[in-house]
């Protein structure tokens, strides 16, 4: 009796191993007939009448830049004391309020275009400038910077550790409004 238990609970567990490997093979072989010749839509975030919208981004709409340069913790620090470049924090006013590297100006990404006839007048297109945001997966650095080489400031560098690796490695931070284009400058 005992023997034939035992191979009855053989047969269960291989058609269940057989059901299993079928499934993922029919599974595999049904996404790449799905995904074969269809391209992945990206989608961009914008804003309409006020109102958050997601659209499909074409070819056309895929600009060409350049690789922006990092800089590093030991040069940031380097650069910051000889001021031989502009730091600007690209994060939310919240964020930058709460701790930002000391001497950043804030010029957030969601309020570049109402804030750009102030920086414009106090920036020449040949200036250069280290943008960060809070690091790691944040991607307003970036953000940023093509935003304003889109507007001839070419000379951008991302600090990509940003705010988070500057604290986390003990360096000073400022906090308050700051220097921000929004803020401070145009009341």
């Amino acid at each position: 009796m005992k023997r034939i238990a035992h191979i009855g609970a053989i047969k269960v567990v291989c058609v269940d191993l057989t059901i299993i490997l079928l499934s993922s093979l029919i599974g595999v072989s049904l996404n790449k007939s799905f995904v074969r010749g269809r391209q992945q839509t990206t989608f961009a975030f914008e804003r309409s009448n006020g109102k958050p919208v997601f659209r499909p981004i074409t070819a056309s709409d895929h600009k060409s830049y350049p690789v922006f340069g990092g800089i590093e913790l030991a040069e940031l620090k380097k650069v910051m004391q000889s001021r031989e470049m502009v730091l600007l924090d690209g994060r939310s006013q919240p964020d930058y309020e709460s701790g930002h590297l000391p001497g950043a100006y804030h010029l957030a990404v969601a309020d570049f275009e109402k804030a750009l006839p102030l920086f414009s007048s106090q920036f020449a297109k040949d200036t250069r400038f280290v943008i960060y945001c809070r690091g790691g997966d944040c991607s307003l650095s970036r953000r940023l910077a093509e935003l304003l080489y889109d507007k001839g400031y070419v000379q951008v560098r991302i600090y990509w550790g940003g705010y988070n690796d500057w604290f986390l490695g003990g360096n000073p931070v400022e906090k308050g409004k700051g220097r921000s284009f929004l803020s401070v400058w145009s009341n």
